[in-house]
């Protein structure tokens, strides 16, 4: 079986819990690496650019984290992920907050598949994954 790579970038302990508990109920065939902020998904981003570690099919960012926030690590992945690379996750932004100017700034990175505001339905996380 050909398992599936997705990250969780959340500080939210309970989150990540919450969203792994789910996937792992909906799924057999993901693994989930979680990171607490930006600045960790990004130092993983360069070991996958480097061939060290998997890099994710698809990737759930939070926006407000401490050290690098989502919105720092999204301007860090413009960077790093060269348009040339055949492959490129789908990244959707998760976050808390209902305001308009988040969801308008998330869909201004070109790569941006989503925004999700917080909870997150089983049904969505279906929808999204089973593609």
């Amino acid at each position: 079986m050909n398992r599936k790579c997705v990250w969780v970038v959340d500080d939210d302990p309970i989150f990540r819990l919450i969203f792994s508990i789910t996937l792992k109920k909906s799924f057999d065939n993901f693994t989930i690496i979680e990171h607490e902020n930006g600045r960790l998904a990004c130092d993983s981003l360069y070991d996958g650019l480097e061939g060290n570690t998997d890099l994710p099919q698809c990737l759930f960012m939070d926006i407000n984290m401490p050290e690098m926030s989502g919105w720092q690590c999204m301007d860090k992945i413009l960077e790093l992920m060269p348009s040339s690379l055949a492959f490129f996750p789908k990244i959707y932004i998760v976050s808390s907050s209902i305001n308009t100017d988040d969801e308008q700034k998330a869909y201004s990175y070109p790569f941006t598949s989503g925004y999700l505001t917080k909870p997150i339905s089983i049904e969505k996380f279906q929808e999204i994954l089973s593609v």
